[in-house]
């Protein structure tokens, strides 16, 4: 037979208490911003409930804010309740001390990365304008480029290069004498 009671100790059952009464609270504010609107009786309902929970005003706020921003609760509620079930929500979840900005860190590549950020700038600075870099025709070649003008070098089959259709060479090392002379 299972045993009724499990071998946990006092803190550990504290925690899962305390998960239980967050899960409930969030779960409460999910339905009933599903619902709708906020009203006065469930903001005295939600009033009296964090305080059984023991759930802060901050907590409180954050839930609110988490509910909000809840694609799908949205639509519920949208759906079932209006377009206009969502003002009263954001003003209960709204700070009260606005988030301040956070300030660039500061690691030990900073001054790397600030140097190495400096020289690119510089040289880019000496590269043209990206618009003066474009391909353009030479006039008088009836649309047939420069590079494809040069005459293409004869090699000899016996020379080790190769010239590719691109007018590029390959030189073939390592061949032996005997697959030269078949």
């Amino acid at each position: 037979m299972w045993p009724k009671l499990l071998d946990l100790s006092r803190d550990e059952c504290k925690r899962i208490l305390r998960r239980l009464e967050l899960e409930a609270y969030a779960s409460l504010i999910s339905a009933f911003r599903a619902q709708g609107d906020l009203s006065k009786d469930k903001k005295k309902l939600l009033d009296e409930i964090s305080k059984v929970l023991s759930i802060s005003t901050e907590r409180h706020r954050a839930e609110v804010r988490r509910a909000v921003n809840d694609e799908s609760l949205s639509t519920v509620a949208d759906v079932l309740s209006g377009p206009n079930s969502t003002y009263e929500w954001s003003v209960e979840g709204r700070r009260l001390v606005p988030l301040m900005p956070r300030l660039v860190p500061q690691t030990a590549f900073t001054g790397l990365a600030n140097t190495a950020a400096n020289i690119a700038a510089a040289h880019n600075s000496t590269l043209p304008d990206p618009a003066d870099t474009a391909k353009k025709e030479v006039p008088g070649t009836s649309g047939v480029s420069a590079a494809t003008m040069k005459s293409p070098r004869s090699a000899s089959p016996h020379s080790g290069v190769v010239v590719l259709p691109s007018g590029a060479t390959i030189t073939v090392k390592g061949e032996r004498e005997d697959d030269m002379e078949t």
